[in-house]
């Protein structure tokens, strides 16, 4: 026996059916129901943290790479000596570790830069 089972996926139920094509008629179908998934006091979206998160680490991730290429860029173009790059930029991949800038900031004042 040969079937086809259709979907009907929405946000807050999924509907189906079961179809059997030998005998060209429907064999079942139903729907689920789910609760909507949003905060019930002010009906924001319960992923909204979620995604935020997510989007400011992409953010900040993007940011970082695109100094690195201007960084490299420079480098490859021979406009600037390496030890002017590090002038320029003077927090390296290790230096930029979140957690040894948190334990510079206990010890003494962070720059601006220092403290994105």
């Amino acid at each position: 026996m040969k079937y086809n089972i259709g979907l009907d996926i929405g946000v807050t139920s999924v509907g189906w059916a079961i179809i059997n094509i030998d005998k060209n008629r429907l064999e079942d179908w139903g729907v689920r129901l789910f609760e909507v998934a949003e905060n019930p006091k002010d009906g924001s979206s319960l992923a909204a943290p979620r995604r935020e998160a997510r989007s400011s680490r992409k953010r900040l991730r993007r940011r970082k790479h695109r100094v690195e290429r201007v960084k490299n860029f420079i480098l490859y173009s021979n406009l600037l000596q390496p030890q002017e790059i590090e002038e320029l930029y003077p927090l390296t991949q290790d230096d930029g570790d979140v957690w040894l800038l948190r334990k510079l900031g206990t010890e003494q004042l962070l720059s601006d830069r220092e403290d994105c």
